[in-house]
């Protein structure tokens, strides 16, 4: 709705923060503060110039204001570090990527009046102070409380203003001269799609992961259909992740140490990766996240066994993630059999 009239200008909670990418880029965003929204939404366009990486990639139904169906999305959920370049405060968080939040000018910036009254108070106004109006980050319910610190202050009878970790936001309206303003309202839920199939999700995650190695995956056939339904009878939720067993042919007696092929193969991708720092930053950020998520470890040289090499995948047509590791299950000394020799790979 646009009233040109003379009424009250709305002000909505918003904060200014500085994002953090993979490779210490530094990139200053204008953030929206929506209890109305369930979950929290980062521009891809943002993601991509810093480099944040992917640690999920999920499938969700996005209800928006007045729309009368959901919209189905496939989103990458984001690891994102957010400053405060002026308090040092930070937050580590998961965040949704998405192609666009508000159209640009819809939120307006405090007036100078109203950051003067805060400074009188001893508050510093977060968002100030700089010509980008658009909004790259909103802040929904599920991060709301790592936010908001509780400490409020009225400022008259309609405007309020809320501490949060970035500074001083204010809400409500002030009464201004005659503008152009508009009423906006933006009120998300979003559901993660449920009804679909295990193995149907598990089939389209693995054709994901796929990309850049076999880009035609043909349909499954009755016996990939029966290995499927095994891994999902072996799956498992446990410590806040899925667990199941990998799916062997036959028992892995003879799969032999090949530490030294590994080592081998691993001191070439080295020597490509220092030849381009954007896929070895990439790497690196990868790496460190599976690492804490205690989802690879480090090798020692002292144990024995079989050792999966690995290689970046780089996807120069991808607007978000670019870069993936890839392991290679077929790597053994010649005479020798690879973990993919033992294992079904319907999955692989």
């Amino acid at each position: 709705m646009i009233d040109t009239g003379n009424r009250n200008i709305i002000y909505y909670q918003t904060a200014r923060a500085n994002v953090v990418g993979s490779n210490k880029i530094i990139r200053g965003i204008r953030i929206l503060i929506d209890s109305g929204s369930e979950t929290s939404f980062l521009l891809e366009s943002i993601a991509e110039e810093v480099g944040l990486p992917t640690v999920s990639i999920e499938k969700l139904k996005i209800h928006t204001f007045g729309s009368r169906a959901p919209h189905l999305r496939e989103l990458e959920r984001k690891r994102v570090l957010l400053k405060d370049p002026n308090s040092g405060s930070q937050l580590e968080c998961n965040i949704l990527g998405i192609d666009k939040i508000v159209g640009v000018d819809l939120i307006r910036i405090p007036s100078k009046g109203i950051a003067s009254v805060l400074r009188q108070k001893g508050f510093v106004l977060s968002d100030q102070g700089s010509e980008d109006t658009e909004i790259g980050l909103l802040i929904g319910n599920d991060l709301m409380d790592k936010i908001l610190t509780g400490k409020t202050c009225r400022l008259s009878e309609n405007l309020m203003s809320y501490e949060t970790i970035f500074g001083w936001v204010i809400n409500g309206s002030s009464r201004g001269e005659s503008v152009s303003n508009f009423t906006l309202s933006i009120c998300t839920r979003v559901e993660r799609c449920e009804d679909e199939k295990l193995s149907d999700l598990l089939y389209n995650w693995f054709q994901l992961e796929s990309l850049g190695i076999n880009d035609s995956l043909s349909g499954r056939s009755e016996t990939d259909e029966k290995i499927i339904q095994k891994f999902e009878e072996n799956l498992r939720f446990e410590n806040d992740r899925y667990v199941t067993g990998l799916l062997w042919k036959r028992e892995p007696v003879d799969l032999r140490d090949n530490f030294h092929l590994a080592k081998r193969q691993f001191d070439s991708f080295r020597g490509e990766l220092n030849t381009n720092i954007f896929v070895r930053n990439q790497c690196k950020e990868i790496i460190k996240f599976r690492k804490a998520n205690n989802i690879v470890e480090e090798c020692n040289e002292s144990e024995t066994g079989y050792l999966m090499p690995y290689r970046s995948v780089v996807r120069k047509d991808k607007s978000t993630t670019q870069v993936r590791l890839v392991f290679n299950c077929s790597s053994s000394k010649r005479g020798d059999l690879s973990l993919n020799d033992y294992l079904n790979k319907v999955l692989i």
